[in-house]
């Protein structure tokens, strides 16, 4: 139940090794960092890890720039798996070192500068189109209206619908018969605004701005190559656009087959640089003279053994000095749970990782998981699809790290989803009862069915508040523990001992005005329930000063039990859960039912609705039921007992994304530099 303890491994290393070393217990992957502020001159450590991310860099940017014209290997389910292919560390080394990612690299900005030219003459010659459509029937070159004559100037741009007449009218009095007008009326009555072009004296250019910005003209600067006519111009920017389009469609191309040349190669790399560059910052970390390295490191007690052994090739070059956690340090959280157990790690974690030397609550909560999210989950059928998404993700990808947590726990959840249906009836809804075909497998299901949510709720319902009683109780009882572990035996005589004697004589006084239990026994009942009040009464004020506030907070404390009833009654949602679950299925057989007696298609149409229907139930309840059982754990359960506040352990390790490193084991691995 407790993480596992540590030790602080101080390691002083001479410079000439330094890198070899920390590849190694990089390769061992189960030490972590104590980080510090680097002492000493770090700066030919700094260089070395400069180079690596000026690599990466350039790695990085290949790949953004190829990676959308990717189509080839690693789907995103082997990703999100963690279904990667499995490498040496030497050939990675070897792969990077020729892959001539300079050449590359420099290959594709160019590709990269031509493809931003071509779009952005594209979207110059759009915008350009656009205004020439306004421009339509404009007699005279445009040269007129982007530069002018020595003595004639021209301006383009837009009016208000609403002063169009008036912007004619005003102009027409002032130019005329000196300059010319021509409006463009948008065919649209929904435009707002029509363009106007003025050809004019350049000696009037200031009366005429005058008069347009009376009337709200914007003036629309036109691009100076427009010279020719609106014709000519508008079939050259349509010829250039083609011409355009066919360059970028060729660059395109060429880029998708570089691609395909080179996005594994450079993902590989991506691995293998950023492998090297965790191993070169870590050398930042540490105390350094002229000619050795001094870092320290948290390793798991059990892995010291091994981690000495990887490092006995460097008896000479270094020194290893062990220790013990010292008070005021915080020491990583590293988890040491059984086979069975471990899958469930990832919902502590969503929770918060348990402190240094504090109880880890992973094997106490998993099988309490399973059984909720099979009650709320509650139908066999559903759990054997589930279940077998869950097999089939699990024999077709080499998972690791959380994602193989997460689907083994819906195979285990699975599993429970199985029984419980088995137990309740239910299996895809009321399938067997509701179709006539399936009759025959009725005494099958009849002779194992115990409960049914939907006609007997008051007994699931009991069940579920039971089973909210046993975990409200072990809750307590492993606080007691951790208590009388530490050594704070008032703590757990008075905050857990006093609760599990008063809510046990609750319990027994219920039972007995219930006639659950002989109604002789009334006066012991109340006798273990007056045992428990008359405990937390004198107890639960302890930290407060005078005897009256001692005793109004043992009185106040009693109220609290409003708190356990409230727990308690949490659980009914293991009722509510499963009767959704059952309920959902009943109505898409019903309708599927319904449907079928369509002439002719109604089997098809019946059958669509059947598969259609459950699937979205599995859907919608197997998100149901993680989210609800958790919550179960992690408001009624882990708050009798559990605080977080821990901080997980984060080895230095090969941590790749596209790849696994493997033959790594420290005697047979080879790190390259």
């Amino acid at each position: 139940m407790a993480v596992l303890p540590v030790k602080k491994v101080s390691i002083t290393v001479h410079r000439s090794v330094e890198e070899e070393v920390f590849g190694k217990v990089q390769a061992f992957g189960r030490c972590e960092v104590v980080p510090l502020v680097s002492q000493g001159d770090v700066s030919h450590a700094a260089a070395r890890l400069a180079e690596v991310d000026d690599t990466l860099a350039d790695v990085r940017f290949a790949l953004r720039f190829l990676e959308p014209h990717f189509s080839g290997g690693g789907g995103g389910l082997a990703l999100l798996f963690g279904d990667k292919p499995q490498v040496t560390l030497p050939g990675l080394a070897q792969m990077s070192h020729n892959l001539g990612l300079p050449r590359i690299v420099q290959d594709l900005r160019e590709k990269e500068r031509r493809l931003n030219e071509i779009r952005t003459e594209k979207s110059l010659g759009v915008s350009v189109q656009n205004v020439l459509q306004h421009l339509e029937g404009f007699p005279y070159p445009l040269v007129l209206l982007t530069e002018g004559t020595a003595r004639v100037q021209g301006i383009f741009g837009t009016v208000a619908c609403g002063n169009m007449d008036e912007a004619k009218r005003l102009l027409s009095s002032a130019l005329q018969p000196m300059g010319e007008i021509f409006p463009f009326i948008p065919k649209d009555p929904k435009e707002k605004e029509g363009h106007i072009a003025l050809i004019f004296p350049r000696e009037q250019y200031r009366s005429v701005e005058e008069l347009l910005a009376g009337v709200g003209f914007s003036r629309t600067e036109l691009p100076g190559v427009l010279g020719d006519t609106v014709e000519e111009e508008q079939r050259r920017f349509s010829a250039r656009a083609v011409e355009l389009a066919a360059q970028e469609e060729a660059l395109i191309s060429a880029t998708r087959d570089l691609a395909a040349r080179w996005v594994p190669d450079l993902r590989h790399t991506l691995d293998y640089l950023s492998v090297v560059r965790d191993r070169r910052s870590t050398l930042l970390q540490g105390m350094r003279t002229e000619q050795v390295l001094m870092i320290s490191l948290w390793c798991p007690a059990p892995e010291v053994p091994r981690l000495q052994k990887v490092l006995e090739p460097f008896s000479q070059e270094i020194d290893v000095a062990l220790a013990d956690p010292e008070e005021g340090e915080t020491p990583p959280t590293v988890f040491q749970n059984s086979l069975w157990a471990g899958p469930f790690e990832p919902l502590t974690k969503l929770f918060g990782v348990p402190e240094y030397g504090a109880i880890d609550p992973t094997a106490l909560m998993a099988p309490f998981f399973v059984l909720f999210f099979g009650m709320c989950f509650g139908d066999g059928g559903y759990g054997i699809i589930t279940g077998g998404i869950a097999f089939y993700l699990f024999k077709k990808y080499r998972m690791t790290g959380d994602a193989r947590g997460y689907v083994l726990m819906i195979m285990a959840g699975s599993v429970s989803t199985i029984l419980y249906g088995a137990l309740t009836g239910s299996w895809f809804g009321d399938m067997i009862d509701a179709f006539p075909f399936l009759h025959v497998f009725q005494p099958l299901k009849n002779s194992v069915t115990i409960m049914d949510p939907v006609k007997d709720p008051m007994t699931v319902l009991k069940v579920s508040l039971a089973l909210g009683v046993v975990q409200i109780f072990f809750g307590l009882f492993v606080a007691l523990y951790d208590n009388v572990r530490k050594g704070s035996y008032m703590a757990a005589f008075s905050d857990q001992g006093g609760w599990l004697v008063f809510l046990t004589g609750l319990i027994l006084l219920g039972g007995g005005a219930s006639g659950a239990l002989p109604a002789e026994g009334m006066a012991i009942y109340q006798g273990v329930a007056a045992l428990g009040a008359l405990i937390l009464f004198l107890t639960q004020g302890r930290e407060k000063e005078g005897i009256f506030r001692k005793a109004l907070s043992g009185a106040l404390s009693i109220y609290s039990v409003s708190s356990y009833l409230g727990d308690v009654l949490s659980y009914s949602r293991l009722l509510a859960l499963g009767m959704a679950s059952a309920a959902v299925g009943m109505i898409v057989n019903m309708l599927a039912g319904l449907i079928s007696d369509v002439p002719y298609v109604g089997w098809l149409l019946g059958a669509v609705l059947f598969v259609g229907g459950h699937l979205f139930s599995i859907a919608v309840n197997v998100l149901g039921a993680f989210i609800h059982s958790l919550r179960l754990q992690y408001v009624e359960f882990f708050s009798k007992f559990y605080g977080a506040g821990g901080r997980i352990f984060s080895p230095l390790r090969y941590d790749t994304k596209f790849v696994a490193i493997v033959d790594r084991e420290p005697e047979g691995a080879q790190i390259i530099s």
